[in-house]
């Protein structure tokens, strides 16, 4: 359709929807945060379709919908800038979409450095 047309009298049917819910992943600092590093990608990987897209929400806060008939691990990096090197990774977490009593996932980050210069 274009904009401003409109369909009057349709008999639209879609199929019932797949049932969905939502967590908060936090991140967490053990000690501070290294001082030259990227913005954090928090990775959610699924068993089942097309991995979901987290969503910003807060600071060092984000939002996932999980499918109730997948499983999920979730893990969080950080790339450092400025010519250093590496990565750092939190620990993946596993997520069962069906398990309700899960709705908050906290990621820890490990005292990393992004001070290393590249050779």
């Amino acid at each position: 359709m274009s904009d401003g047309q409109h369909i009057s009298g349709a008999d639209i049917r879609v199929k019932d929807p797949i049932p969905t819910r939502k967590i908060t992943v936090q991140l967490h600092w053990n000690g501070r945060a290294p001082d030259d590093y990227y913005p954090p990608d928090v990775i959610v990987a699924t068993s089942e379709g097309q991995n979901p897209y987290p969503f910003k929400t807060g600071p060092d806060t984000y939002s996932v919908n999980l499918f109730l008939t997948a499983r999920y691990s979730i893990r969080a990096r950080i790339f450092c800038r400025s010519g250093a090197k590496g990565a750092i990774d939190t620990l993946a977490v596993t997520v069962d979409g069906a398990d309700t009593s899960v709705t908050n996932i906290g990621l820890a980050f490990d005292k990393g450095e992004c001070s290393a210069k590249r050779k």
